[in-house]
């Protein structure tokens, strides 16, 4: 309980969070809603009184969503304003003593890519279907599991073909590789996309393998 009821380092801003200048952000697409609110991100706009706008530029660093960091306040805008005040004043990013958060309120801050896995539903270049993933990792409820290196792509025409790329952990040669947009299978053909749009495999954990280098 101790830690709910501290405080955080760096609130987040959220739609109708107020600027030095008396800008109110009116745009936010990070997809995050802290009660009926959705949290800012860089990127998302800030409006003043006389019509004219601005872009949040630095943010949460490492902290993000989709690829865009969210927005504190203490956030910088493109025409030197910042952030000061959030209409949710109990959720943001929790920084302890002597720690650092890369990329924060850092505007030239680019966070490493992330893979989207492929679930059931992914598609192929050549028109092939992921139905039955056999990867024990559920992605989320609504998208079930992960698909794995040697799972099944079916194709219109009754053949089928093998995924033979996927992201492996360093430090974990038994973990099955989960496939991935971007995985090869082994009639040349490829994932190109995933009902998976978040993209939560990060390429900071995880790296790409294929089944012949894979240990036996």
């Amino acid at each position: 309980m101790k830690n709910e009821l501290k405080a955080p380092t760096h609130l987040f801003a959220t739609v109708g969070a107020l600027t030095e200048r008396g800008g109110r952000v009116t745009t936010a697409t990070s997809g995050l809603t802290l009660a009926g609110l959705e949290v800012a991100c860089v990127g998302d706009v800030v409006t003043y009184d006389d019509g004219s706008e601005a872009a949040i530029i630095d943010g949460a660093g490492n902290n993000h969503s989709g690829g865009k960091p969210f927005a504190l306040v203490g956030s910088r805008l493109s025409n030197g304003d910042r952030i000061t005040e959030t209409l949710r004043s109990s959720w943001g990013i929790h920084v302890a003593d002597g720690q650092r958060v890369a990329g924060l309120f850092d505007p030239t801050y680019v966070p490493p890519p992330a893979y989207r896995l492929a679930v059931r539903g992914a598609t192929t270049a050549r028109g092939g279907v992921l139905r039955e993933p056999s990867g024990t990792w559920e992605v989320a409820p609504h998208l079930g599991k992960a698909a794995t290196v040697g799972d099944l792509i079916h194709y219109p025409d009754g053949s089928t073909a093998r995924v033979t790329s996927g992201l492996g952990l360093a430090d974990g040669p038994d973990f099955a590789p989960l496939a991935f947009v971007g995985s090869g299978l082994d009639n040349g053909d490829t994932i190109t996309d995933s009902p998976e749009r978040q993209g939560v495999a990060s390429s900071v954990v995880f790296s790409v393998v294929t089944r012949s280098s894979m240990p036996h």
